[in-house]
């Protein structure tokens, strides 16, 4: 069998028209500089979701392991946080 890589990183989930608060496009996007409104209907902005990830990382990195690790595995930005082994021992030190 044939099979062709296909990757989808976590950085599409920020795009024009969205519904959810969180998903829609920040004001200062720089796609709102070489686009109208209107014609960002489904476009992702890789740079803000990526930043929005990495700032998220940032924020829960010294919290609970377990949902350290859990977000690692929801949002990966590259093709080893996809396949990452994310086993949590309780008795971490």
């Amino acid at each position: 069998m044939n099979f062709i890589r296909f990757l989808i990183p976590a950085q599409i989930y920020m795009y024009g028209g969205a519904t959810g608060m969180k998903k829609t496009l920040p004001a200062d996007s720089v796609l709102y500089k070489t686009h109208k409104p209107y014609q960002l209907v489904g476009v992702e902005d890789v740079e803000a979701s990526l930043k929005d990830i990495l700032k998220n990382r940032e924020l829960i990195k010294n919290a609970n392991k377990k949902d350290y690790y859990e977000y690692l595995q929801n949002n990966p930005i590259n093709e080893q946080e996809i396949f990452a082994k994310t086993v949590v021992n309780n008795f971490d030190s």
